[in-house]
This record gives structure tokens, C-alpha cells and sequence, in this order.
């Protein structure tokens, strides 16, 4: 059986932390996935698979210790589970994971980092020190996986990631909920803009 850590801050919010739990829950028999994530809530979208929490306090409002914090907490329990040789492959959402994942190593697992934002345009002024790590640090994992062709091609233009390790899997979305949904009686209210 293939074995598969995700690594996320929270799986309560937006769309990586939906992401991460829509593919928990899709993956084959034959694939179990576990979490590593800062804490677990009772508002976190439903996970198929193990929960491993850094044990911080939920925040709203991260503040520059939350976040270092967290950094060395992540770090270290992410040397401990990549040395057990358990995974198969570590899948990071959102930067401060993603530098912590392809920090940790790729010896004993394949290092995935998704990449959700064109990061030339995200991070400007102080927060330029996000591109220079991921200039350094992307083009050391195993694999890039952008949400769109405009983002893979910044990640390749303009953050120097390989080509060949740059991939763009698009966020999966139910259509069937668009089917249900399209024998509700709208009122033409609700599609005034």
C-alpha cells in the first residue's frame, strides 16, 4: 500500500486546505493518506486518514512568532515521520510547508509542493524574501504542481524551476453538484448583479 503525508497549515478555510481534503477522500483503496497540520479543529473540512497535530492554539490572526514557531515545530516532526520511511511521498500546500518539505529532504520520499499563486506577482516589497526562497528552494523538489498554466509558467519564467519537474493539475471540481442544482427554481433576484 502507497502511503501519503500532506502538509498543510489548518484544513479549515480555502481552497488548498478544501483540496487536500477532497483528495484524502477520492484516493484509491490502495492509498492511505495521513495530515500534518499546526492544530485540528472541530471546523475542519472531513479528512479520510490520520491527523497528526503540531499541537499549536488555533489563530485567526498568525502573528511573526505563531508562525516561527510553528516553522520549528513542522520541522522537526517533519524529519521524525520522512526518517520512519513510512511515506511514499510528502505533498506541501502554501509556502511556509513547502520550504519546510523540500528543506527536510528527499531521500526517503518524493517531495511534492503545490503551488497555488503567481508568486512574482503575490509577494512584493519585504515579502520578496518569499521569492528568493522559493527561487532557491523549488527547483530542489522532486515536483512543482501548479494550479494553472499561467502559474506554471511564472514558476518556470520567473522563479527558475525546472521544466521537466513543473506539472499543472487543475483544482478537480463535483459537477454533479452543477446538476443538482440546475432544477432549483432561481428567482431572478438572486441572478441580478
Amino acid at each position: 500500500m502507497k502511503k501519503v503525508l500532506f502538509v498543510i497549515s489548518t484544513l479549515t478555510g480555502g481552497g488548498a486546505e478544501r483540496t487536500v481534503s477532497t483528495l484524502s477522500q477520492k484516493f484509491s483503496e490502495d492509498i492511505s493518506c495521513d495530515v500534518l497540520l499546526n492544530s485540528v479543529s472541530s471546523e475542519d473540512y472531513p479528512f479520510h486518514g490520520k491527523k497528526i497535530s503540531l499541537g499549536m492554539k488555533p489563530r485567526a490572526k498568525k502573528s511573526m512568532w505563531y508562525q516561527a514557531r510553528a516553522a520549528v515545530k513542522r520541522f522537526r516532526r517533519l524529519l521524525v515521520l520522512k526518517k520512519s520511511k513510512d511515506y511514499d511521498a510528502v505533498i506541501s500546500f502554501m509556502e511556509s510547508a513547502n520550504f519546510l518539505n523540500i528543506v527536510t529532504g528527499n531521500r526517503k520520499c518524493k517531495v511534492i509542493v503545490s503551488v497555488r499563486n503567481k508568486l512574482s506577482a503575490e509577494y512584493k516589497g519585504i515579502y520578496q524574501l518569499i521569492n528568493l526562497a522559493a527561487r532557491f528552494l523549488y527547483r530542489r523538489a522532486d515536483y512543482v504542481v501548479a494550479v494553472s498554466k499561467d502559474v506554471e509558467d511564472d514558476l518556470i519564467k520567473n522563479i527558475g524551476v525546472p521544466v521537466n519537474k513543473c506539472v499543472t493539475i487543475y483544482n478537480g471540481y463535483d459537477t454533479s453538484k452543477f446538476f443538482c442544482r440546475e432544477k432549483e427554481n432561481i428567482s431572478k433576484k438572486q441572478i441580478e448583479f
